[in-house]
């Protein structure tokens, strides 16, 4: 696998990629964009907290991004992970989860948080190993289009006080902190 920065030129393989991600999962970018849209914002400019993880032959497996906050929480990043249903199980989520959180140290956050939903346990267990912890539970707080409610799981990193922990899962932190 190849983990690397989001380019102006992956725009079209991003567009493709979008299409077998399902609706619901979809959702969870939090942009009411098409598909096409969501693709040319992620791809406008290289931004090293956009990544994806290509093929030799370019398609791309999954991506990450993480949402910078602004005023207060400039410190903090959101997480979105989405990974296409033919490459899961086989480590390209934890592979672009660490990438990501390697590229929030770099970019100087010292907070960085994702939202999953209870019934994603796989999900849940790879961002403990990655060093995050529970911060809440939002019980009913997704609603399908089906009108099913879903708990909501809010888990936080915080990168200065886990610095030992990303040593140990192999992440060069180096004088990011």
């Amino acid at each position: 696998m190849t983990i690397r920065t989001c380019l102006p030129s992956d725009a079209d393989a991003i567009a493709t990629y979008l299409r077998s991600i399902p609706e619901a999962e979809r959702a969870f970018s939090k942009t009411e964009d098409a598909d096409a849209d969501l693709a040319s914002a992620w791809a406008k400019t290289a931004d090293p907290l956009r990544l994806l993880d290509v093929t030799a032959e370019g398609a791309v497996r999954g991506m990450i991004g993480v949402r910078r906050g602004r005023g207060q929480s400039a410190h903090t990043g959101e997480i979105t992970l989405m990974v296409d249903p033919a490459y899961r199980r086989q480590k390209v989520a934890s592979g672009l989860a660490r990438a990501a959180l390697g590229a929030a140290i770099a970019e100087g956050l010292t907070h960085v948080f994702v939202e999953v939903t209870a019934e994603h346990t796989a999900t849940l267990g790879m961002f403990g190993k990655l060093g995050f912890e529970g911060e809440a539970l939002l019980r009913g707080f997704i609603k399908t289009q089906d009108g099913d409610l879903h708990d909501l799981i809010m888990m936080t990193n915080r990168i200065e006080e886990n610095w030992a922990a990303a040593h140990l899962i192999g992440l060069d932190v180096g004088d990011a902190l």
